[in-house]
């Protein structure tokens, strides 16, 4: 199985809503913010997930939204937003998702 493409990103994003986790919400999220108008970024490590996002043209990175590196690559101090829709299960990583978007002083609203 060839290994998918690890990012889909315009170089000049800015303004964009990043969205951690494509699953059921993170779905509903995205459908919602196009239908606003908004540009989209999303951040997902499912293959299947990132297939979906290619044939629809959405822009991605594969990997960890608690990934230093993978935030740096979203351009969160362009970004308008953070919407982080993962698993309630995953409580603590999303802390820490906020704790190392706060210790980097992005200016973003967080939902």
């Amino acid at each position: 199985m060839a290994q998918p493409t690890l990012l889909s990103i315009p170089e000049t994003i800015s303004g964009h809503v990043v969205v951690a986790g494509y699953g059921k919400v993170g779905q509903i999220i995205v459908n919602i913010l196009q239908n606003q108008g908004y540009p989209i970024l999303v951040i997902e490590s499912s293959e299947a997930a990132i297939k979906r996002l290619r044939m629809q043209q959405i822009p991605y990175i594969f990997g960890d939204a608690d990934s230093e590196l993978v935030l740096e690559k979203a351009h969160l101090k362009n970004a308008s937003a953070l919407a982080i829709a993962v698993c309630l299960c995953w409580t603590v990583q999303n802390i820490r998702y906020i704790r190392c978007i706060r210790c980097k002083n992005y200016t973003l609203n967080l939902t």
